[in-house]
């Protein structure tokens, strides 16, 4: 057996980035893994119910045992076994609001580099939570990118329920094509495209408990200063035409008991018609293929979103108003939104912070897919201009890189370095051992 990993489960950003990234490398490898202090320094110390949740999913994922995988625990032992060819779709129930996203990142990469069998996931609990990823994001932004980086998986998510804080009861599924052999495309964005072949498009999606007609003024709203937007901050590039939808997924308020205990919270807190908004921008380049086709690939992916209990905080008066006097006007949550936007936009990054560290696990696995079949070299190197620190930044970015580049499973893969350049944009370096 593989000697046992032990982490201090306080060290870098303290909380369930450093829990669910240690499993993951766990999982992929194949070695025990101890943590103590499990985000010691925070308001609710220990284990929550979605990193229980993650770590029974992995459990099941790797065949694996665990120790400690309780809610409130300060000490977990994780030993993974060897993933089943047999199983084919695994299922996981958080029994709260804990964010279905967040087990995604969890299992994702263990489902995708252990076996090229098809894989899915079956998910119940919050899709859309304070704190982590909505499901739109992971949707139009994340899994994009990993279908570009590892062509013919063809990952795709699907909510048939959403699952809102503090009910929770969303559904998710998460389905992978077929893929024998497992091909990898790392991403190189070094700087912003800014060439004619590249096109911009920015798209959107209102969705909540929120009557339709205000989330149908929302959505009219949003997209209006969007357009607003793009053509203040890249007037010269060519653009497609902005979208906002508006979707309307049921939520699991319709499944939930009424009685149940989550509903007396909601009244409690008031929190009735939760309006949510996740905006995607996009730069695709247009390259020619040797039999006169065309393909596109993502050069840049910047996202914002919101999520509020109040449509209140998204409109400022009644969409429902004739009166010129009290036509709506965007709310503190949808400047701040917009705000965030631009932010991104004129910091010419390629990637926002928040994205990015969902993405250093895959690129790092890339690159060791690539090193062993010989496709790469020692000194060849990747880069990701990475949007500067914000008021919205995290310590999770910097949790993966020291986790990864401590890991003694990875020191002949890649050492990774996040830098500062010009612009006050960081710059995510990928060096090949």
């Amino acid at each position: 057996m593989l000697e046992a990993v032990h982490i201090d489960g306080s060290q870098g950003e303290g909380g369930g980035q450093l829990v669910r990234t240690s499993i993951i490398l766990s999982g992929l490898f194949g070695y025990p893994l101890s943590i103590a202090n499990i985000r010691a320094g925070r308001s609710k110390p220990g284990l929550a119910a979605q990193h229980v949740a993650s770590v029974s999913l992995l459990v099941d994922i790797c065949n694996g045992s665990s120790n400690g995988a309780l809610i409130g625990s300060s000490e977990l032992e994780f030993v993974p076994g060897k993933s089943s060819s047999s199983i084919a779709e695994y299922n996981a129930n958080v029994g709260t609001a804990g964010s279905c996203t967040l087990l995604i990142q969890s299992a994702l990469p263990v489902l995708i580099f252990s076996g090229k069998h098809k894989r899915s996931l079956r998910l119940i609990g919050g899709s859309d939570v304070p704190f982590s990823p909505p499901a739109n994001h992971t949707i139009n932004v994340l899994l994009p990118l990993l279908n570009q980086l590892l062509p013919g998986l063809g990952l795709e998510l699907e909510v048939i329920r959403r699952g809102y804080n503090p009910r929770g009861q969303g559904h998710l599924h998460l389905s992978s094509k077929e893929c024998n052999i497992m091909q990898y495309d790392p991403w190189d964005w070094p700087i912003r495209p800014s060439t004619e072949t590249c096109i911009w498009s920015i798209h959107g999606v209102v969705y909540g408990q929120a009557d339709l007609v205000d989330k149908q003024c929302v959505a009219r709203m949003l997209e209006s200063e969007l357009e607003i937007l793009l053509s203040i901050l890249l007037p010269s590039f060519p653009q497609e035409p902005c979208n906002v939808r508006v979707d309307e997924t049921p939520d699991g308020a319709e499944v939930a008991p009424a009685h149940h205990k989550h509903f007396k919270r909601a009244r409690k807190e008031k929190i009735t018609g939760q309006i949510g908004i996740c905006v995607w921008i996009q730069c695709s380049e247009q390259t020619s293929c040797g039999d006169s086709s065309e393909t596109s690939k993502i050069r840049a992916m910047l996202s914002a979103s919101t999520l509020c209990h109040r449509v209140e905080d998204v409109f400022s008066a009644c969409a429902r108003s004739s009166s010129t006097d009290s036509a709506p006007k965007p709310g503190p949550a949808l400047l701040a939104l917009l705000r965030e936007l631009r932010f991104l936009l004129e910091s010419q990054c390629c990637v926002d912070e928040h994205t990015a560290d969902q993405l250093i696990v895959y690129m790092v696995f890339a690159i060791r897919g690539l090193k062993k079949t010989g496709s790469i070299g020692s000194g060849k190197t990747y880069k990701i201009l990475v949007a500067p620190p914000s008021d919205h930044s995290t310590l999770h970015l910097a949790t993966v890189l020291q986790l990864i580049n401590t890991c003694e499973y990875l020191l002949d893969v890649c050492t990774i370095s996040l830098e500062t350049v010009s612009g006050g944009c960081r710059m995510l370096t990928f060096l090949v051992k």
